[in-house]
C-alpha cells in the first residue's frame, strides 16, 4: 500500500503491536530517513524500550514541536517516511494544521499512521482514517481489527470483567433530585417507587473492601485510574482499609502528569517484584500508547465520556503472550453509552459473524466473556427508572420551545422556573451534563437533533467561558510565538496572565483534564513556566555578549521585545546568594552566566573593571597614563575624566570606593597621584 499510494494507516488496538509494526518497517529500510511524531516523548520511549536494535536513522518529535518549527526548520525534515502515531490527535486543530505544513513540504515522504481507533468521539465523530490516509477515493487501511476482534481472535485475552458501583450514594441523591425537580407531579409517584427500588438494591451491594479480597490476588500488580488529584488523593488514604483483608503492607505508588517526582514512583512501581500487592494509582497517563508488563488488571474509578480513552484504560491489562486472564474492576460502572463494556461485546458479536460468514471459524477462539455483575438487579432498576424520567422528555422539551420562542436561545438560568412550576433551568443543565457524559442518563440521536434545532449549546457556562479564554490565549500564542503570559497581561477584559498561571497550578496538582492539557498543548503551552522565562532571558543576554563582548548593561537598556534585560542581569546577581533558597540560581545557570562575560561583583565593579581595561590600554600604547582631562577613546568613552576621579579618590583618606585592590591595580599602570609632584 505505501508503494502503491505512498500512504498507510494501520488500526489496531493497545496491545496488539502497532508500533512493532513501524519499527519492522525501519529495520527493514536502513538507508532510508524517518520521521517518528507522537503525542509526547515519554510514549515514544516506551515503546522504543520494548524492541531491540539500533534505529539510528530515525528522528523522533512530538507534534507540539512540529507546530512551533518556522519555515527554515521545517525545511530541514526531508524523510523518506513519516509514521504518524496516535493518528486520530491530528483532528486537534493546531497539531492538524502542523502535519498539514510536514506533509506539503515533504510531498513524496510515504506516511504510516498508527492508531487504535481513528474515530474522534467527542468531536463529532470525524473519521481521521478518512482525512488523512484517502487517496483517489481509495481509503488506504492497510489493517482494522477492533478490541473486540482481537479478544475473539485470542490474540489479546478475554478479560475477568467485574462490575459494581462505588460511592452509591451519590447516584441516589441526583436521580432524587431529578425527580423532586425535573418530573411533573402526576409522574412522580411511579419513579420515586422506582428509585425506593433501586435504593434497597444497592443497599445489599458488597463494599469495597469485601469486593477487592474476592477479586485482587496478594501478590498482584494493578493500575489504578483516578479521575483528578482530590479522588487520588482520597482514594490513597482509604486503600489500607479496602485491602486489610489482602495485604497489610500494599505497596503504592502514584504517577500523575505533569509532577516529574512521581516519575521515579513510576520506575520504582515496574521494577517491584515483592510477594505483595502492588498498586498504581495514575491521573492522565498510561492512556494511550505505553506498554506495561506484569499487570494482573485495572481498576477503573474514573468515569469517562470519551470511548478512546476507555479502551485505552482497559487496554494497560491486556497483554498479548503472557498466559494471563487480566482483571479490569469496573468501580464506576460504565455500563451504558459509548464508553462502556457493552461496546467491546458488540464489537466480538460483529467479529465472530464476520469471521463466520467469511468461512474462518477456526479463527474464532473465544466467543463471549462473562461480566460479573455486583450490581445486575441495580442496572436493570436503573435502566426502568431511565425510561421512566425520558418518558417527561417531551413536555420538558415544550417548555424549552417556549423559552427559546421568548428569548431567541437556550442560555436558562439555572434557578428558572416555568408559569407551571417547572424548573426548566435545572433539566437544561441536566440534558448538557447527559450528554457530555457528567451525568448518568441517555438522549436519543432525535432528542439532540431537537435541541440543536432550537438553539441548545452542549457546553456548560463554565466550558463556554474556558474555550473563550483559550481563543485568547491562541491569539496571544500566534502574536508571540508562546504562551509565557505576563502575569499583569489582559486582553478583551480578561486576565490572560493570571489565567494562564491557574492552568499550570491545576495540571500540578493533576485538576486539568486531559482534554484541557491536550488544548493548551496545541498552542505551546509551557508548563515549566520559570524556566522557560529564565532560558528566554538567558539567550537575550547571550546576544548581547555576543554583540558587545561584555554584560555590562545599563539598568535602563531595553532588547527589541521592551524587556529591561539589565535589570534583569542585576537581578541574577542577587539571585545568586539570595535569601529565597527556591529562587536561588542553579549551579549550572551560574556558569552559564559566567560564561558569556557575567561580572559577579555587581554593576559598578564592571563599569570599573571595563574602564580600568582601557586605561590599561592606553598606558601599553603610551608608557604613561598622562592623561588629559577632555582625553575621549576612539569609541567615544571619557577615559580622561575617569581618571581623573580616580586620582581625587585617592587622595581621600578612608575612601571605600579606593579600595586596596584598586589602588594597586592602577600604580601597576603607572599612576601618578599628585600631579604637582
Amino acid at each position: 500500500m505505501l508503494k502503491t499510494y505512498g500512504c498507510a494507516a494501520v488500526i489496531h488496538p493497545t496491545g496488539t503491536g502497532k508500533s512493532f509494526i513501524a519499527f519492522k518497517l525501519i529495520e527493514e529500510h536502513p538507508d532510508a530517513q524517518f520521521l517518528w511524531l507522537s503525542p509526547n516523548d515519554y510514549i515514544f520511549e516506551s515503546q522504543r524500550r520494548n524492541v531491540s536494535g539500533n534505529f539510528n536513522n530515525v528522528v523522533h518529535m512530538t507534534y507540539t514541536r512540529l507546530i512551533r518549527m518556522n519555515e527554515e526548520e521545517l525545511n530541514l525534515l526531508r524523510s523518506e517516511y513519516i509514521i504518524l502515531d496516535e493518528f486520530h490527535r491530528c483532528g486537534a486543530y493546531c497539531w492538524g494544521t502542523g502535519v498539514e505544513r510536514l506533509l506539503k513540504n515533504c510531498p513524496r515522504a510515504k506516511v504510516l499512521g498508527l492508531s487504535a481507533t481513528p474515530i474522534r468521539y467527542l468531536d463529532n465523530r470525524r473519521n481521521m482514517a478518512e482525512e488523512l490516509f484517502t487517496v483517489k477515493r481509495k481509503l488506504c487501511v492497510a489493517s482494522e481489527m477492533t478490541l473486540g476482534e482481537a479478544i475473539v481472535r485470542g490474540i489479546l485475552p478475554a478479560p475477568q470483567y467485574v462490575t459494581t458501583m462505588f460511592q452509591y450514594q451519590q447516584e441516589l441523591h441526583r436521580y432524587q433530585k431529578r425527580i423532586n425537580w425535573q418530573v411533573p407531579n402526576g409522574a412522580k409517584d411511579i419513579s420515586q417507587r422506582q428509585l425506593n427500588a433501586l435504593r434497597r438494591a444497592l443497599g445489599q451491594v458488597d463494599g469495597l473492601e469485601k469486593i477487592f479480597s474476592r477479586y485482587l490476588k496478594r501478590n498482584g500488580k494493578y493500575i489504578l485510574f483516578c479521575t483528578d488529584w482530590a479522588q487520588m488523593q482520597k482514594i490513597k488514604a482509604q486503600l489500607p482499609h479496602w485491602l486489610r483483608g489482602i495485604d497489610d503492607s500494599p505497596q503504592i505508588y502514584c504517577l500523575y502528569a505533569g509532577e516529574r517526582e512521581t516519575e521515579a514512583e513510576y520506575e520504582e512501581f515496574l521494577k517491584d517484584q515483592r510477594n505483595h500487592l502492588r498498586l498504581l494509582l495514575c491521573i492522565n497517563r498510561l492512556n494511550e500508547g505505553v506498554h506495561v508488563a506484569d499487570i494482573d488488571g485495572v481498576i477503573l474509578f474514573r468515569v469517562t465520556s470519551s470511548p478512546i480513552l476507555y479502551k485505552q484504560q482497559i487496554g494497560r491489562a491486556l497483554t498479548t503472550g503472557n498466559g494471563k486472564q487480566p482483571l479490569i474492576l469496573d468501580i464506576v460502572n460504565n455500563f451504558d453509552g459509548l464508553s462502556s463494556v457493552g461496546t467491546i461485546r458488540a464489537e466480538m458479536a460483529a467479529a465472530v459473524q464476520k469471521l463466520r460468514s467469511a468461512g474462518k471459524e477456526n479463527l474464532v477462539r473465544v466467543d463471549k466473556f462473562p461480566i460479573e455483575e455486583q450490581v445486575e438487579d441495580s442496572i436493570r432498576l436503573v435502566r426502568e427508572l431511565e425510561n421512566t424520567l425520558n418518558n417527561t422528555w417531551d413536555t420538558w422539551y415544550a417548555e424549552a420551545c417556549a423559552y427559546f420562542s421568548s428569548y431567541g436561545n437556550l442560555a436558562v438560568p439555572r434557578r428558572y422556573v416555568t408559569e407551571s412550576g417547572m424548573q426548566l433551568g435545572v433539566w437544561i443543565q441536566t440534558q448538557r451534563a447527559v450528554f457530555n457524559g457528567k451525568a448518568r442518563g441517555n438522549l436519543t440521536d432525535e432528542q439532540v437533533n431537537a435541541l440543536n434545532a432550537i438553539g441548545m449549546e452542549w457546553g456548560s457556562v463554565l466550558d463556554r467561558a474556558w474555550s473563550e479564554t483559550w481563543k485568547l490565549a491562541k491569539e496571544y500564542y500566534e502574536a508571540n510565538g508562546n504562551l509565557l503570559v505576563p502575569d499583569s497581561f489582559q486582553i478583551g477584559g480578561i486576565d490572560l496572565g493570571k489565567w494562564t498561571a491557574y492552568q499550570r497550578s491545576r495540571k500540578k496538582n493533576g485538576r486539568l483534564s486531559a482534554e484541557r492539557v491536550a488544548k493548551l498543548n496545541e498552542i505551546g503551552m509551557v508548563w515549566d513556566a520559570v524556566n522557560s522565562r529564565w532560558e528566554q532571558r538567558y539567550a537575550q543576554a547571550k546576544r548581547y555578549f555576543e554583540k558587545k563582548g561584555n554584560l555590562d548593561i545599563p539598568s535602563s537598556y531595553r532588547c527589541e521585545d521592551g524587556f529591561l534585560l539589565g535589570m534583569w542581569v542585576a537581578s541574577q546577581r542577587k539571585a545568586k546568594t539570595g535569601a529565597n533558597k527556591s529562587k536561588r540560581l542553579t549551579a549550572e545557570q551560574i556558569d552559564r552566566l559566567t560564561a558569556i562575560g557575567m561580572d559577579w561583583g555587581g554593576t559598578q565593579e564592571a563599569q570599573w573593571q571595563n574602564a580600568y581595561r582601557r586605561a590599561e590600554e592606553y598606558y601599553q600604547q603610551n608608557g604613561n597614563l598622562n592623561i588629559p582631562y577632555a582625553y575621549c577613546t576612539v569609541d567615544g568613552y571619557r577615559l580622561g575624566r575617569w581618571l581623573a576621579r580616580q586620582k581625587n579618590a585617592g587622595r581621600k583618606s578612608g575612601n571605600c570606593v579606593m579600595t586596596p585592590e584598586r589602588v594597586a591595580k592602577l600604580e601597576k599602570i603607572g599612576i601618578v597621584w599628585d600631579v604637582a609632584k
